[in-house]
């Protein structure tokens, strides 16, 4: 390029009629966004909770089993929580209806389903239900559940669980 040639900036003119075919272009895209907002196909309802149809108030004792310590439970009497185990005290009612609370609401990440576990012969030590970490109870007059705590995931974020 010579040094007396000048650089000419290239700007074209906004050609109005092209901008309208733009704006349209983004009304429909907005129309259909919404539409499909509105009536298409609902995502499904997740996973089911891992105590279907637990009903935190209606439970009348928490035992807890860590792996190799003391049990510990507490009962529900006249609308109070008292440990009965190791030791006869009243509980804190508070921290025992948070673990209420968040078992109710407990969801699971991934579920393995009781044909995926026929082909595992060792599948209690695989994921450590075979020396559990802990074992929950939950006892509401004559219904029973127990939830086992098995070994962490690879990643290490969460734990397997069993209800037994």
């Amino acid at each position: 390029m010579a040094p007396s040639q000048t650089l000419k900036p290239f700007c074209p003119k906004m050609n109005l009629k092209h901008s309208w075919v733009w704006v349209a272009i983004a009304v429909v895209l907005l129309g259909l966004t919404v539409w499909h907002h509105q009536f298409g196909a609902k995502p499904a309802a997740g996973l089911p909770r891992i105590l279907r149809g637990f009903n935190p108030q209606g439970v009348a004792s928490v035992t807890v089993r860590p792996q190799g310590q003391t049990e510990i439970r507490a009962t529900r009497t006249n609308e109070q929580w008292v440990l009965t185990q190791p030791v006869i005290y009243p509980a804190q009612p508070l921290s025992i209806e948070k673990l209420l609370s968040f078992l109710e609401t407990l969801t699971p990440a991934a579920t393995i389903t009781p044909a995926e576990l026929k082909n595992k012969s060792a599948a209690d030590e695989e994921y450590g239900f075979s020396a559990p970490h802990a074992s929950v109870t939950l006892s509401s007059g004559h219904d029973r559940q127990q939830l086992l705590v098995g070994r962490t995931t690879t990643p290490g974020d969460q734990v397997y669980l069993q209800l037994v």
